[in-house]
C-alpha cells in the first residue's frame, strides 16, 4: 500500500460512461439528462461512504477510465458533471479555493467505462512568515 492510498480519505470507482460534452451534438434535453444523472450518481455514491464529509483544504482527483483517451480540454469537459457532483457532496462551489482539482485518465478494457474519485486532505499552505529585518532609520522623525 503506497502512501497516497493510505492517506486517502475517500476512494470510489463508479461505472459511468463520460463523454466530452464539448463535442456532443444533439438535443439539449438529452445532454441535460446525461449531465444531471452523472452529477447525482456521484453525489449519492459519495454520500454513502462510511466516512464523515471531509472539510478544509482538499485535493480531489477524478480519473476517467475508458478504452480511448481524450485530449486535455475534452477530458475536463467530460468530467465536469462529476466535479459538480463532488462539490455538491462537499456542500461548496466547485470553484472554492480550498479545493485542488486534478484530472487523469486510464485506458480500460474494451467496453469498460468508469470514473474513479479520490479525495485527500491537503496540508495547510499557511506556513509562518519569516521574520523580516527592520529597515534602518535615517534619524528622521515622522509626525502625524
Amino acid at each position: 500500500m503506497n502512501g497516497e492510498t493510505k492517506d486517502r480519505l475517500i476512494g470510489v470507482e463508479l461505472p459511468l460512461r463520460t463523454v466530452s460534452e464539448a463535442n456532443q451534438r444533439g438535443h439539449w434535453a438529452k445532454r441535460y439528462n446525461r449531465v444531471s444523472e452523472q452529477r447525482s450518481v456521484v453525489r449519492m455514491a459519495l454520500a454513502t461512504q462510511p466516512t464523515r464529509t471531509p472539510v478544509g483544504p482538499l485535493r480531489i482527483r477524478l480519473t476517467r477510465i475508458a478504452p480511448r483517451g481524450l485530449d486535455s480540454d475534452n477530458l475536463h469537459a467530460a468530467l465536469k458533471a462529476c466535479r459538480d457532483g463532488v462539490a455538491d457532496y462537499l456542500g461548496v462551489d466547485d470553484g472554492d479555493l480550498s479545493l485542488t482539482w486534478e484530472v487523469a485518465q486510464e485506458r480500460g478494457a474494451p467496453k469498460t467505462y468508469a470514473v474513479r474519485i479520490e479525495i485527500w486532505q491537503r496540508p495547510s499552505e499557511r506556513a509562518p512568515l519569516p521574520e523580516l529585518p527592520r529597515p534602518k532609520t535615517l534619524g528622521v522623525e515622522v509626525r502625524p
